[in-house]
């Protein structure tokens, strides 16, 4: 949805459209294929950054969530799964406060599985 790569690292991309090949981009059909190929790449880690249909195939993989918590009502149709959090251990990285740049108050909150 932002139309081009990340920088700095290989963007892998589920879909069954066909996309033009560009530098740090890969598109592949499914998500095993994609776990398959991002696991040859990132060895430490791999970072699944939506959409919605995506997070709710691959949440029970995560073992750690990195979310942002805005102070806001939003209407839309996509929803993150249902977390039971109690099982996670959780940092706040950063608080921030509405300003010039962001329209809300927002944390960035760390969860890791508690094992």
């Amino acid at each position: 949805s932002i139309g081009r790569p990340l920088p700095n690292r290989t963007s892998i991309v589920i879909t069954s459209k066909k996309l033009d090949a560009k530098d740090g981009l890969v598109s592949l059909d499914s998500i095993e294929s994609a776990l398959s190929v991002a696991k040859e790449i990132y060895s430490d880690e791999i970072i699944i950054i939506g959409g919605g249909e995506i997070f709710h195939s691959t949440i029970e993989l995560a073992n750690k969530l990195v979310i942002s918590e805005v102070d806001c009502e939003i209407e839309g149709e996509t929803l993150y799964p249902e977390i039971d959090l109690e099982a996670w251990d959780k940092k706040i990285i950063g608080e921030y406060q509405k300003n010039e740049v962001n329209d809300y108050d927002f944390k960035i909150i760390t969860y890791e599985k508690s094992y």
